[in-house]
């Protein structure tokens, strides 16, 4: 792509949106394609309380049906004005709420299919619920499944629900979207639900398709890429320098920027995995590829609007459809929800949900997120797990907590919120010794640590990897590295997740699966303490002063 230069007219999207009714149309000699994208929709068919924009008095946001009003009205405009229009997601589209991970995708799939979309980039959440599911999924939807680094290692070929490219004729350019999932993804997923798959390097991957559909005759060519811009744009870019400075090409664990900056030929990226949007894209400064990026959630779109040279077949511009930028928060008041969804949606919800709403406690403090000093809610979720199993110690990890609960009643639908992905609860029997080292593992370089219950641990990154724990108690007393103790756990960390493939270790006499889900622990836990009012305790806490407990030191000698 040459060097990409706004559009000097700079449309405003929402005037002709308000004006979808009208007769207005914009001359232009370029070809134009609008295209509306979303990522990380996790679920939120429905429409959600933007307590993020204001906790007192949240306004509705999102959801399918507002966002069909807006789509609806773009794909109207694009045809009154002969635009192109692509409607593209990135990837993660089901679990995180009740009606997304009850009806394992299905529900969010009939909503994508009545909004028209024209592809989906597998993220690494659709394989919650296994292999064969995925497949399902794809037979029901009525647009393709992208993934052109995903492999089936029976068969040494892409896997059968997804095909690699789609080569779409848009206005008479012919445009490839490409697909690629995370090959983080067998760190994020169970083991089972990906045993058999391969997931690529994503960059040769990406750089060969690019020359295969260049060769097709592709006049542009999009990623759908379910991998992250980074946080700070300015900075993961000072990475990148740094490793040139160094000779030093990342193969691995690729972010969208570093892939973007690696492989040539790409025209625009449509990136997801984290829900953090970003209102004006990030233009590589070598290949010019242009990477977008929207809130998750479905509480907002993103759009941009391409003029390409009809002679060269090349972005010739682009413009954004507010004046602040290209992503759009969908206020309900302000895009008035379309009926057909509504009715739709609604539908799906309400089979899904039934019983969610109805309290099962109250808390009389928010139990809100932070690390793992300050984690309320994760740390009312240990207590649960630890007084349900009879364990003497709790864990997780803080992804693994995924909202809080706000000061007042407790319903099924908040623990659901916090609790999405349906992980259950496991007990291994393990000595002192061997819990240490798991812990040590989880404070290791700048990791997070971990949610817990049952003990008292401090550490100091300040002493070398493997000995920064200087107080370690359970129950009150000093561990003891001899001692069997009883540890609660997800399956999902049992099973080596989260950097902890020391647990693969443990032999499977020493493991009791409880079968029970950890929601379904901790909404018993708020019926039978309501109403909570937890307190930071000092369970877990980092001093980068602190020396070996004398005790601790004493029974560690003793091995």
């Amino acid at each position: 792509m040459n060097n990409t230069i706004r559009s000097t007219f700079y449309v405003s999207l929402f005037f002709s949106l308000l004006l979808c009714a009208s007769g207005l149309s914009l001359a232009s000699e370029p070809i134009i394609i609008d295209i509306v994208y979303t990522n990380d929709i996790a679920g939120h068919i429905g429409s959600s309380e933007a307590t993020f924009l204001n906790r007192e008095f949240p306004p509705i946001v999102g959801g399918a049906a507002t966002a069909g009003r807006y789509i609806c009205c773009a794909r109207e405009q694009a045809e009154k004005k002969d635009h192109g229009f692509l409607l593209l997601d990135a990837g993660d589209i089901f679990q995180g709420t009740p009606v997304g991970t009850l009806t394992k995708g299905e529900a969010i799939i009939h909503a994508m299919n009545m909004l028209g979309y024209d592809a989906l980039g597998i993220g690494n959440h659709e394989y919650d619920e296994g292999v064969e599911n995925l497949r399902r999924l794809s037979k029901i939807a009525k647009f393709p499944f992208l993934s052109a680094n995903t492999i089936d290692a029976k068969t040494g070929k892409i896997v059968d629900y997804a095909r690699p490219y789609v080569i779409k004729d848009v206005k008479g350019l012919k445009v490839a979207i490409i697909g690629l999932t995370t090959a983080d993804t067998p760190i994020y997923a169970f083991p089972k639900n990906v045993e058999n798959l391969k997931f690529l390097p994503v960059a040769p991957v990406m750089e060969k398709y690019v020359k295969e559909v260049r060769e097709k005759g592709a006049d542009m060519v999009i990623g759908l890429v379910h991998m992250g811009i980074p946080y700070d744009p300015e900075e993961g870019w000072g990475e990148i320098e740094e490793r040139k400075q160094r000779g030093e090409k990342k193969q691995w664990r690729l972010n969208a920027m570093e892939l973007a900056h690696q492989v040539s030929g790409i025209d625009l990226m449509f990136c997801g995995h984290i829900e953090k949007g970003y209102r004006e894209p990030w233009e590589d400064p070598s290949h010019h590829t242009l990477l977008f990026q929207n809130y998750g959630r479905f509480t907002g779109l993103g759009q941009v609007t391409l003029e390409v040279d009809p002679q060269t077949k090349s972005i010739s511009g682009y413009s954004l459809p507010a004046v602040d930028g290209g992503l759009i928060t969908l206020f309900e008041d302000e895009f008035c929800p379309l009926n057909a969804m509504c009715v739709k949606v609604d539908s799906l919800i309400a089979e899904a949900e039934k019983g969610m709403d109805e309290p099962v406690g109250q808390t009389l403090t928010r139990l809100h997120r932070g690390d793992a000093a300050t984690n309320l809610m994760g740390h009312v979720t240990m207590d649960a797990m630890r007084e349900r199993t009879g364990a003497d110690f709790a864990f997780t990890n803080l992804g693994g907590v995924r909202a809080e609960i706000s000061e007042g009643e407790i319903t099924p639908r908040d623990i659901f919120n916090v609790l999405p992905f349906g992980n259950r609860v496991v007990v291994i029997n393990m000595t002192g010794e061997f819990l240490k080292t798991v812990m040590e593992w989880r404070v290791k370089g700048m990791r997070a640590g971990v949610i817990m219950s049952g003990a008292r641990i401090v550490f100091n990154r300040n002493r070398s990897d493997f000995d920064r724990i200087t107080t370690f108690e359970i129950g009150g007393e000093t561990l003891n590295p001899n001692k069997i103790y009883k540890v609660a756990t997800t399956d999902y960390i049992a099973q080596g997740n989260i950097g902890l493939e020391i647990l693969k270790t443990v032999p499977q006499e020493d493991i009791y699966y409880t079968g029970v889900m950890v929601r379904s622990m901790v909404e018993s836990y708020v019926k039978n303490h309501s109403p909570l009012n937890p307190r930071l305790d000092g369970r877990w806490m980092e001093d980068n002063t602190a020396q070996m407990d004398p005790k601790l030191k004493h029974m560690l000698g003793s091995l």
